[in-house]
């Protein structure tokens, strides 16, 4: 009888642990395809440059000897 009890337990746990997977699987699916996000891509990959030159900047400054 006690066997019966746990393979119940195994199985219900199995398909809360499967819905659950289903479920975030999507919502993290829309969270990454959403016109939002990609128009924020776009904006960070306009500023990449920007940020580029300043890192290059900032290396270069720190790697000079100071006089």
């Amino acid at each position: 009888m006690k066997k019966v009890i746990i393979n119940h337990r195994v199985i219900r746990n199995y398909v809360i642990m499967v819905a659950s997977v289903i479920t975030l699987s999507a919502f993290i699916g829309d969270l990454f395809h959403s016109q939002s996000r990609i128009a924020q891509q776009d904006r960070l990959n306009g500023y990449a440059p920007f940020i580029g030159a300043g890192v290059v900047n900032y290396g270069k400054d720190f790697l000079e000897p100071s006089d």
